[in-house]
């Protein structure tokens, strides 16, 4: 196992994945504190082979509409935002505000919208990577760690089909830049809630945390 490493996204290769056809790339909405995330939902084809989360800049009237949703669906864990038709990659880049609408559940599985068509930015990239077709599956469990002050998220780091989206929320702060941590176990599975070690660096150091909610498990859109 490499070293720990910050994952920082790199915008100077991003004109180089801009010849996708524009598409509609739906994503998970998640965090309820004052950081909302995103995390796209993905597929190993084009255009939406690229696991992308960043942090989400939602105008008030989106944000307080999310917050009394959570506030009255408890039980509900998976919130979605299906966004304009759109290049990734260069949404990605140009930084510049789109057209949403904001769906408790899944949009394309009987979700329903409570905002729509609203303004809305990638206020930070945590994390986006496109997928290489040539890539081998991990040994072990592969997970991006991430957050704030606030709150913390695990995401599972896609690699190669067949594989599994998941995203997790943990107890505790998180880290404000993204790191790839890995779990002594195989890569095959979700993970279980509960607490978990997980390998920082190939010298053994270790870090405990204790995984609270499973926000959203996906198979299928990865299966091929």
């Amino acid at each position: 196992m490499k070293t720990l490493t910050l994952l920082l996204v790199s915008l100077f290769h991003l004109p180089t994945l801009a010849a996708d056809k524009p598409s509609t790339h739906g994503m998970l909405v998640f965090g309820k504190a004052n950081t909302v995330y995103v995390s796209h939902l993905p597929m190993f084809h084009s255009p939406h082979d690229y696991q992308l989360i960043a942090q989400l800049s939602l105008p008030n009237v989106a944000l307080n509409a999310y917050r009394k949703s959570l506030a009255e669906h408890p039980e509900e864990t998976i919130y979605t935002l299906v966004p304009e038709v759109m290049v990734l990659p260069e949404m990605v880049a140009s930084g510049k505000p789109f057209r949403a609408d904001l769906v408790r559940g899944h949009f394309e599985r009987g979700g329903t919208e409570i905002v729509s068509q609203v303004a809305v930015r990638f206020a930070k990239i945590v994390h986006f990577r496109k997928f290489d077709p040539k890539a081998q599956q991990p040994a072990k469990a592969s997970y991006l760690y991430f957050g704030s002050r606030e709150d913390s998220f695990l995401a599972h780091f896609i690699t190669a089909k067949p594989d599994f989206d998941q995203v997790i929320e943990l107890k505790g702060s998180g880290p404000d830049l993204a790191w790839k941590i890995e779990k002594d176990a195989p890569n095959t599975k979700p993970l279980e809630m509960g607490e978990h070690t997980f390998l920082l660096n190939e010298k053994g150091d270790v870090m405990k945390k204790t995984l609270t909610t499973s926000l959203y498990t996906e198979f299928g859109d990865l299966s091929h």
